[in-house]
């Protein structure tokens, strides 16, 4: 048939499918200009070459197929501006959550790296450091179990600024009881899940909040699960003891290195911020 095209042959010609055609022609936005009403196969003008390019460009830039088949019936050039343009703003809005997310990518591989040389994060090594005034968002619901911790953290992320991506980021953590820390008898230690108020909305739906006033601590790492009776607790009571220094509030645990990034325990780091005076001679 001269000045015509039949479906293969169009299809090749913008390097597409044969099914989009066909596809096309049910949804009536580019129905053929001749059917063999014999063989049922499908012809297309060359007129109509025109109209499957515009669709073509149209869907490579993002407008779907309702958009175009309202569009194309009613060209001119107003309208061609409008469409442009409301694509270009949901471009512009998709680029800038895009850098966004890239610059909270760019910001996790840093931390990972610096965490990966770990020259200050050496376990049982101490130091004390001030620190300034803090506010937790913490859960004070009964947890008896690990399960129930993750549990409890989960829904304190209800309290979190919209699209905080928590994988390879260092803010979850808890409060551990100062009292469960340094009873020796104590099977569990007493931990309160916790994240900073300031990665949270301004009234938080989920928990309470928790002031840790600015201190003198203990700082020291250590690797694992940090678990009552374990040589790392023991080994922070004995310095504790030694040094004549007493705790004053409670323990900030937090997690330099999480279960989100690794399943070898031996990769999991942890964090404690110990406030902490010293217990004068005479009392």
């Amino acid at each position: 048939m001269d000045h015509y095209l039949n479906i293969t042959q169009l299809a090749r010609l913008r390097n597409t499918t044969t099914e989009t055609l066909r596809h096309y022609d049910r949804i009536g936005l580019l129905k053929p200009g001749y059917v063999d009403p014999v063989t049922g196969y499908r012809y297309y003008s060359y007129d109509q070459i025109e109209k499957f390019d515009t669709i073509m460009d149209l869907r490579n830039m993002g407008l779907p197929l309702s958009e175009i088949r309202d569009f194309l019936p009613r060209r001119n050039v107003e309208r061609s501006y409008e469409i442009l343009s409301k694509k270009a703003e949901e471009l512009e809005r998709e680029i800038a959550e895009k850098q966004k997310l890239l610059l909270q990518i760019q910001q996790k591989t840093a931390y990972i790296d610096m965490v990966k040389k770990r020259e200050h994060m050496v376990p049982e090594e101490w130091s004390i450091t001030r620190t300034d005034k803090r506010v937790m968002v913490i859960s004070r619901a009964e947890e008896k179990n690990y399960s129930d911790f993750i549990y409890e953290f989960t829904k304190l992320r209800s309290n979190m600024e919209k699209n905080y991506n928590v994988f390879g980021s260092n803010i979850s953590g808890s409060l551990i009881d100062a009292a469960s820390f340094m009873d020796p008898q104590v099977k569990r230690l007493l931990r309160y899940p916790a994240l900073p108020y300031g990665i949270c909305e301004e009234k938080p739906v989920y928990g309470e909040l928790v002031e840790l006033p600015q201190a003198d601590c203990l700082v020291t790492y250590g690797k694992g699960t940090l678990l009552a009776g374990d040589r790392a607790v023991c080994r922070i009571q004995k310095y504790l003891r030694e040094n004549r220094y007493e705790i004053t509030g409670y323990i900030y645990e937090r997690d330099i290195v999480d279960i989100s990034l690794t399943n070898d325990p031996e990769e999991v780091i942890y964090k404690l911020e110990i406030p902490v005076k010293k217990i004068e001679k005479n009392s």
